[in-house]
């Protein structure tokens, strides 16, 4: 049984947003993250497919105080001069081809390995093994190896796609028969943007036709996410 892990940061549950639910497919990256903010000095890369979560993780991370949060295509020395004591920097990947903003994180990065003060946690789509092929980032990777502990998110899993499609249908207003949960799970792509979009789709479907909500709406509202 997956145990429940009290999270160092809270979220608003009024908001699917910010909404962010421990499962087997993100709680490696959840733990690092625990790890990471419970420490005076961190470095840490969350890395995984994109619709997989990381910026719902993010979001519910930068609740957290005196965190400073950057994209990475918006990197730049005023950026990360913030008074902070955590730097979230989003969308890794961007720095590709980017060397100024390389040499920014670099310079961020061996601050906090020669004071010993400061968070940096680094979120990004492919891992370290996959930059190596990317030639743009091969300086930036050779100077950051084997400095930052990573975890990888995984695809939603099946627990984490019921309990986003229960928060999202609560939003909606509606509540989601299991049989619609069901015939969705075997056939959707795993993703939180895909969750979002067939939430969307049943509304609409439901409304539009004054339509009951189960398996043929459903059917409906996962055509539409396929056309």
């Amino acid at each position: 049984m997956l145990e429940q892990l009290p999270l160092p940061f809270a979220f608003d549950e009024d908001f699917s947003q910010q909404c962010f639910h421990v499962s087997e497919s993100n709680l490696d990256a959840v733990r690092l993250i625990q790890h990471s903010l419970s420490q005076p000095s961190a470095l840490a890369l969350i890395y995984g497919p994109r619709g997989s979560g990381k910026s719902h993780l993010a979001r519910a991370v930068v609740q957290q105080s005196n965190i400073t949060v950057s994209l990475a295509s918006k990197l730049d020395e005023q950026a990360l001069a913030q008074p902070a004591t955590t730097w979230l920097i989003d969308d890794l990947d961007a720095i590709a081809g980017w060397h100024k903003k390389q040499e920014i994180l670099v310079h961020r990065i061996n601050q906090i390995r020669h004071t010993g003060q400061g968070r940096m946690l680094l979120f990004a789509h492919t891992s370290l093994v996959e930059w190596d092929m990317v030639a743009q980032l091969a300086d930036f990777l050779s100077r950051v190896n084997g400095l930052f502990k990573v975890a990888e998110i995984h695809a939603p899993d099946d627990a984490l796609l019921r309990f986003i499609f229960s928060k999202l249908a609560a939003d909606h207003h509606f509540a989601l028969p299991e049989s619609v949960v069901n015939f969705w799970l075997v056939r959707m792509p795993r993703s939180y943007a895909a969750a979002e979009a067939l939430i969307v789709a049943l509304d609409h479907v439901t409304l539009s036709r004054h339509a009951r909500i189960g398996i043929p709406a459903a059917k409906r509202a996962l055509a539409m996410l396929e056309a």
